[in-house]
């Protein structure tokens, strides 16, 4: 996609959180979301927030035409309180797009955009974590599809930890969601392998370690832009799939902005139920008005006259062709009888398209009538002149627009969405629905597990040899003195030696001239490994215990032998790491095994699988040299399977009931998702079930089908929208005509209509 593009609308979106405004101009082309352009700027405080916006827009911008008018804001879940802007908050927005000059349309928080976004792609409600990882971290609990709460922390230099702080303030889920989603980094993959081996379960209520995974690099700007798009275009099912990303900026500056002016409050708007979508011009409070294109049918009508009319300057001249009809006929021109004028296309006739079709008919039809057939032979070379072949083939083609044409009519309607979650139990000791109790059977399956894994080892480690030679200690004292083997000798920079036996030193004695110390050789070795033990013969050493003045210790051969070198060990967290991994393989696994031998719609969840370790075994031991090890590992998992029709039966008796005048519940066009909130010891499989269903609205179709029989789209369109829920309708015609001869099927047979939800 080019950067100059006059027939595509494109609209700013600014992404506030961690520090950093990330920008993008963006546009829908068809089904598809282009982000044209991306680029981000920090921010230290609020006050700096506006020029850094700036700097980013127009960075997102750089010569792209024309330049967006219009611009919608994702927001951090801590500026929001009850799903509305805080008031601070509104006042900041408010100076935003004065001094940015943009037409504010909209706002988002950032959790709910990514969680719309992830539906949308994976076709299922998000049950996760959302982490996005800035300073402060902004932690997200979201449950089927919404956030049921949101935390900051400030960071540390320890991610796991942080985040863990965060969801122990959180005292009103029971379990939480097994999945940890991290966004926002650079560094997400190596964050990832940190947080796999931490001890999620030492104190928070996770059912099993939670699985941890990043999300993709662009993702919080194109969860806010796809937010904007889905509500700009409501009409249409704008692909969530791959969304084209061109980032200017490979990296980001940092602003201090000043002299801001201060603005007036902004009017709160009630956020989409959908995905926390607040709609409203902040500015003005005005709706969101959408630019529809329409067919320009004077266009069309230029279009036909120029195909039709007569060349400029031989407007009465005979045309080869009646010259060849002539000849060939032989027909006199004889002057029409009395009473009777020639027919001809004046410039009174109407103009319009399907006037024209009907002033050729009507003229020389009634000619014919009036004349009767003497009149016919003797005017036939007129009717040449004008055309009875293009009449006939006129008559022909209405033939067909009443009888041969036929309509596909797709009618948009508005469903009601019915949302109904209840506590169902799986018991395995029951055999049939109890809806009174909401209990479903159960049924115990169990499975035994083995698989192996590689981790890398990330630990380091000095090996190698100490030191080692021998000693002449002195006895300064008038006593022998006895060192025990290990006595420690220490010498410069805090070396330490240890006697490798024991010895007796002899006191000191008197010789002639003086007094002669006692003395004894022995061997010793350096207390660590490595070169430094290494030391030269003469070198003074300190007796532990002793003074100078009493025992002393001199080098007698020099010391060698000393080396070391650093090495890569495996350590406690990498073990616990690659265990983490491998169980988690492997119950994804016992889960897909147990799941195929069971039929129907019996489903097991691998959240309800209880797991037992049975044998592990590492092939390196904690401390062993390594830069990589392996793991076999068995364990046996149990839990409780259940039916899907069941469940269905259940939830569905909660929204039967609630079925308004004119709609209907198809039970067939649900959706039910189950979020395990207990496991029971004794099988019992106690989870959240949630019920979604589309209510469609009751339509008499054969009596609609000759309501719009032989209608243009226009006034199909128009007829349709009287109907309370329809939204709109799409037309194709067999065979496709141009816009100026459209109309619907003369006969109601011929119109197949289809009904669906939009």
């Amino acid at each position: 996609m080019g950067k100059n593009n006059d027939n595509l609308e494109c609209f700013f979106a600014v992404n506030i959180g961690g520090g950093k405004v990330t920008a993008s101009v963006w546009g829908v082309d068809g089904k598809k979301l282009h982000i044209i352009n991306t680029a981000s700027s920090k921010f230290e405080s609020e006050e700096d927030l506006i020029l850094a916006s700036n700097y980013a827009l127009d960075d997102a911008l750089a010569d792209f035409e024309p330049e967006p008018t219009k611009i919608l804001f994702g927001v951090p879940d801590s500026w929001l309180q009850d799903d509305d802007l805080k008031e601070d908050k509104l006042k900041l927005l408010r100076r935003m797009v004065k001094e940015l000059d943009v037409v504010p349309m909209a706002y988002v928080s950032t959790s709910h955009a990514i969680s719309h976004l992830l539906q949308k792609q994976q076709s299922v409600p998000l049950t996760g974590i959302l982490v996005e990882v800035a300073d402060p971290l902004n932690v997200a609990i979201v449950k089927a599809g919404k956030v049921l709460s949101t935390r900051s922390q400030k960071r540390s230099g320890n991610l796991p930890e942080d985040i863990e702080k965060a969801l122990l303030t959180v005292a009103d889920i029971e379990v939480l969601p097994s999945k940890i989603l991290i966004y926002g980094d650079k560094n997400l993959e190596k964050l990832k392998e940190e947080m796999t081996g931490y001890s999620w379960m030492s104190q928070l209520p996770f059912l099993h370690l939670p699985k941890i995974d990043q999300l993709e690099e662009y993702i919080i700007i194109k969860a806010v832009s796809f937010a904007g798009a889905s509500e700009v275009y409501p009409d249409k099912s704008i692909s969530a799939g791959e969304i084209e990303v061109n980032s200017l900026l490979s990296g980001t500056s940092t602003v201090s902005a000043s002299g801001v002016v201060k603005g007036d409050k902004l009017n709160s708007q009630d956020s989409l139920e959908e995905f926390g979508f607040v709609k409203g011009d902040i500015n003005e409070n005005e709706n969101l008005k959408i630019k529809n294109e329409k067919l320009d049918e004077n266009e069309d009508r230029r279009k036909y006259e120029e195909d039709f009319a007569v060349p400029a300057g031989r407007q009465g001249e005979e045309t080869a062709v009646d010259r060849n009809v002539a000849s060939r006929t032989e027909i006199r021109r004889n002057p029409l009888p009395a009473g009777i004028e020639e027919y001809s296309f004046n410039s009174n006739m109407d103009s319009s398209p399907l006037g024209l079709v009907k002033s050729a008919v009507a003229g020389p039809l009634g000619f014919l009538k009036e004349t009767g057939t003497g009149a016919f032979q003797s005017s036939l070379g007129k009717l040449l002149k004008i055309g009875i072949i293009p009449v006939l083939l006129i008559l022909a083609f209405l033939g067909f627009l009443l009888f041969g044409l036929r309509a596909d009519v797709t009618v948009f309607v508005d469903p009601r969405t019915l949302e109904k979650e209840t506590s169902i139990i799986a018991d395995p000791a029951i055999k049939s629905v109890d809806e009174v109790n909401k209990k479903i059977p159960g049924t115990i399956v169990e499975t035994e597990i083995s698989g192996s894994g590689k981790g890398s080892a990330t630990g380091k480690k000095k090996i190698g040899d100490p030191a080692k030679g021998s000693v002449i200690l002195y006895n300064k004292t008038s006593s022998s003195k006895n060192l025990a083997e290990g006595t420690i000798l220490t010498g410069d920079n805090n070396l330490s030696f240890k006697l490798d036996n024991k010895v007796t030193i002899a006191s000191q004695s008197a010789v002639e001239g003086g007094i002669s110390f006692g003395k004894v050789t022995s061997s010793i070795t350096a207390s660590d490994i490595g070169p430094d033990g290494n030391l030269s013969a003469g070198k003074e050493l300190s007796v532990k215990g002793f003074s100078a003045n009493e025992v002393s210790a001199k080098v007698d051969q020099a010391l060698s032998g000393g080396i070391s070198k650093d090495v890569t060990v495996v350590t406690s967290d990498d073990q616990k790491k690659l265990l983490a991994q491998v169980s988690s393989e492997l119950r994804t696994k016992a889960k897909d095994e147990l799941q195929k031998k069971l039929q129907g719609d019996i489903k097991v969840l691998e959240e309800s699988l209880a797991e037992k370790v049975v044998k592990q075994s590492f092939n390196k031991n904690v401390n062993d040299q390594a830069s990589e090890f392996s793991l076999n590992l068995t364990s046996s998992y149990k839990g409780t399977a259940y039916s899907d029709t069941d469940l269905r039966q259940i939830v569905s008796k909660l929204v039967e009931t609630n079925v308004p005048e004119g709609y209907m519940l198809d039970l067939t066009n649900t959706e039910t998702q189950a979020d395990v909130a207990k496991i029971e010891k004794d099988g019992k499989l106690v989870f959240t079930a949630k019920f979604k269903a589309k209510l469609m609205p009751k339509l008499n179709e054969d009596q609609i089908k000759k309501d719009i029989a032989f209608l243009t789209p226009s006034q199909v369109e128009e007829k349709l929208k009287t109907i309370e829920s329809v939204i709109g309708a799409e037309i194709k015609t067999t065979p496709s005509l141009p816009s100026f001869l459209a109309r619907m099927p003369f006969l109601a047979n011929n119109i197949t209509l289809h009904v669906t939800a939009k």
